[in-house]
């Protein structure tokens, strides 16, 4: 009877181990398909939201090589002016006698020309213009039209000096984003970025 006896307890002892572990799997089942849940929900959360969250130095850094890339351009054609550089074209190799340079606030437009022809139209407004244009913000001219040529070895300008403002937009608010200021006396472009150089646009 003993023997009987211990073998209905291990029966039963066995039986209440499945049990358990059954319940205990079930109920881990259950919870990883909360957790997936939820993971899927904070998924769909980030991805509609994940502009709010984003830095604005994010967008400000972004603005700020759409205006390096225009210094670059427009001091290397201001360079290939003074020092007669010829062009390579698709078909021939041409001598350029004069680089023009206009700045158009009223269009929000770069043009860059050698001899009256169009060789590269930067638009702000359109998502062409790299770094410039953004579903987040954009770069925007200030100021007056500026003409900046090049003519006999010559930079010449409006005036002697002066600069291009840009603009760095976001949600409405507008802030300095920095300048390109020329000296046709020493025939040299500057670059001031309102991050770094604290110029009287900036402030």
């Amino acid at each position: 009877m003993l023997l009987d006896h211990l073998s209905t307890i291990n029966l039963n002892f066995y039986l209440f181990t499945i049990v358990l572990l059954y319940g205990v799997k079930k109920m881990w089942w259950f919870t990883l398909i909360e957790m997936m849940i939820v993971m899927l929900i904070i998924t769909i959360l980030f991805l509609v939201l994940r502009t709010q969250f984003q830095s604005p130095n994010i967008y400000t850094s972004q603005a700020e090589s759409c205006l390096q890339n225009i210094y670059g351009l427009s001091q290397s054609m201001i360079y290939a002016g003074l020092t007669q550089r010829w062009l390579q074209t698709e078909t021939e190799t041409i001598f350029p006698s004069e680089y023009h340079i206009y700045f158009d606030p009223t269009q929000q437009k770069i043009r860059i020309t050698y001899d009256e022809l169009v060789e590269e139209e930067i638009l702000l407004q359109t998502s062409n213009s790299r770094w410039c244009y953004d579903n987040n913000y954009q770069v925007q001219l200030t100021g007056a039209n500026t003409h900046i040529y090049t003519q006999h070895t010559n930079m010449i300008a409006n005036t002697f000096t002066g600069e291009i403002q840009f603009v760095f937009c976001r949600q409405g608010d507008c802030e300095p984003l920095g300048t390109i200021q020329y000296d046709t006396r020493v025939q040299q472009l500057y670059l001031y970025l309102c991050s770094s150089n604290q110029t009287d646009f900036c402030l």
